[in-house]
């Protein structure tokens, strides 16, 4: 059985969006939505990430390979005080 170190990332940006990063050392196998079909378990991540997020892609880093997107948050109204 092999394992790798996987690294989950969550960034929130000064432009009112939350960053999600995922690194692994794969970097032979880049990231590509698929067709899948429906007896297959996996296939289905990045077509729901494109269906949720605002953008996503991948950096190739000296030892890993990131996956990444970005989600647009809601504007939230200022509490009142009184």
């Amino acid at each position: 059985m092999t394992f790798a170190l996987i690294e989950v990332v969550l960034t929130l940006r000064d432009d009112n969006q939350l960053l999600l990063e995922v690194c692994d050392p794969d970097k032979e196998k880049t990231p590509k939505p698929r067709p899948a079909g429906q007896q297959d378990e996996n296939g289905r991540g990045l077509t729901v990430i494109a269906a949720l997020t605002g953008q996503w892609g991948y950096d190739l880093r000296r030892f890993t390979k990131c996956t990444w997107a970005t989600f647009p948050l809601p504007e939230v109204a200022p509490a009142c005080s009184g």
